[in-house]
């Protein structure tokens, strides 16, 4: 899909804010140059991703909550995530829950999904459920 080879990096991070517990997934935008995706959460909130793929490339993010707007601080290189990898090889404990992370990918998936089907909105639940029946 579109946003395996260039998104994860942002779709991860939008995970990272936001957590597991994405219901469904929207792709409101694709062209040329960006895509824009809108996840909502089983709580009712949102949130957004766009990736650009012509421009200024980089990572980052605004986060909204209902007291602050928050920049997310830009990239500084790989260090923490050699941290974790370390730890992970040392404990054998992935630092993200493997559940998390199936579902970080269906996002993917329920995007390209979506795009196929006009922007639609696509359920995580009904993508997971047709990965775990394709095997």
């Amino acid at each position: 899909t579109d946003l395996f080879w260039y998104g994860i990096h942002g779709v991860e991070l939008l995970y990272a804010v936001m957590g597991a517990g994405c219901a469904s997934v929207m792709q409101v935008s694709h062209t040329e140059s960006e895509d824009v995706v809108v996840g909502t959460w089983k709580d009712g909130r949102t949130g957004t991703f766009r990736g650009i793929r012509k421009g200024r490339g980089g990572f980052g993010g605004t986060v909204f909550t209902t007291g602050e707007i928050k920049a997310l601080s830009a990239f500084t290189g790989y260090r923490a995530l050699v941290v974790k990898a370390v730890e992970f090889f040392k404990t054998g404990i992935p630092p993200v829950p493997v559940e998390e992370t199936l579902e970080i990918y269906a996002f993917m998936e329920a995007a390209m999904e979506s795009r196929k089907n006009g922007g639609a909105m696509v359920s995580i639940e009904e993508t997971l459920k047709k990965a775990r029946q394709r095997g």
